[in-house]
């Protein structure tokens, strides 16, 4: 494997600042970048690259085309991969999963075991933990929460949505989602919203 980066001492024992030994993406070799723990945080291959002040630590990943910039954390056993970008004040931590093209910036919080993908949006101070998948164009925000098991792809969760689905739930009051979500899936099953929701 060619290493495309070296790790630099910052004074701090436990974190290292990465710097580029070769040009790859828009990364030009001689370029410094964000800080990890070890060469196990980003990968060798790829465009992948960690900028600015972002940190990736513990057992997370960066790997693929992924970027993670700005003051944005990587940290426990998470993973941002695909050509996912992670940056502002981001947070990705527990089990999460960021791939394809999906983002996650300004203050949002990604945990647990929850995973954003295609090209799906979280934003603001927006929440998607637990088991939640947000993906295709759906875009998270404000100040909205969407966790347990819930499933969104497509349309727009925003201002103070909160969402949740307990695996046990069987019956859902459909009237609590946005108007612009028109389709979710629950437990397995899949809605969409036409004159009404009907499983599909």
């Amino acid at each position: 494997m060619d290493r495309k980066y070296e790790l630099l001492e910052t004074g701090d024992c436990e974190l290292f600042r990465i710097r580029a030994l070769r040009d790859f993406g828009n990364v030009k070799a001689g370029d410094i970048g964000g800080l990890v723990e070890s060469d196990m945080q980003l990968s060798h291959d790829g465009n992948c690259w960690i900028y600015d002040g972002a940190e990736v630590s513990e057992d997370a990943e960066v790997r693929e085309d992924a970027v993670v910039c700005g003051a944005a954390v990587v940290h426990g056993h998470a993973v941002v991969c695909g050509n996912a970008v992670v940056h502002g004040r981001a947070r990705v931590y527990g089990n999460a999963v960021v791939y394809e093209d999906a983002e996650v910036c300004e203050d949002a919080r990604v945990y647990g075991h929850a995973e954003v993908c295609v090209a799906a949006e979280v934003h603001g101070h927006a929440v998607v933990c637990g088991n939640a998948k947000v993906y295709g164009d759906a875009k998270v925000h404000g100040n909205s929460k969407v966790c347990g098991n819930a499933i969104i792809n497509c349309g727009e969760v925003g201002e103070k949505a909160n969402i949740v689905f307990p695996m046990e739930k069987i019956d859902f009051d459909f009237s609590i989602l946005p108007d612009n979500v028109q389709s979710i899936k629950i437990d397995g099953k899949s809605y969409e919203k036409r004159l009404t929701w009907v499983e599909v």
